[in-house]
């Protein structure tokens, strides 16, 4: 899991300058700003941890991520 949170950091300080600050997937929109994310017009509380994971995911979407 260390690993995995090491190389999305890694991988989100390299694209952060040129990404913009919300991300959306379907109904699903993250607000990089705020660290807020709804889905619809429902907010949706995560942890620290879990909306990394979620802003990571978003920045590449339809790729497989591994567990390593």
């Amino acid at each position: 899991m260390e690993e995995l949170l090491a190389r999305m950091k890694a991988h989100l300080r390299r694209t952060q300058a040129n990404d913009p600050y919300q991300l959306q997937f379907e109904d699903l929109t993250l607000n990089g700003l705020t660290r807020e994310v709804y889905r619809g017009n429902q907010l949706i509380e995560l942890t620290a941890k879990e909306f990394n994971l979620l802003d990571f995911m978003l920045r590449i979407p339809r790729k497989v991520i591994s567990r390593d």
